[in-house]
């Protein structure tokens, strides 16, 4: 039971999401800023951000072949 704010505030900053995996996490918070989660395991940047109500991310797995990534987008909109 939260908010769109808390929500977007959580993982949009780096110490909060850090705290919550446990591990290193750089987070940028313009659009086509790059952005490191789970201590590099996942790198990428930001390509859409509407503040309290949209994230959309590039996202690449370090595991992963070259030049292959992953759209990630969350919306965020407050339910009953």
């Amino acid at each position: 039971n939260t908010v769109p704010h808390l929500v977007y505030e959580n993982l949009m900053d780096g110490t909060k999401m850090g705290k919550f995996t446990r591990s290193r996490c750089e987070l940028g918070k313009g659009v086509g800023v790059d952005f490191s989660l789970l201590d590099g395991s996942v790198t990428g940047k930001n390509v859409e951000l509407i503040t309290d109500k949209k994230i959309s991310q590039l996202w690449r797995c370090s595991d992963w072949p070259a030049h292959h990534h992953s759209t990630v987008t969350l919306e965020l909109k407050r339910v009953p």
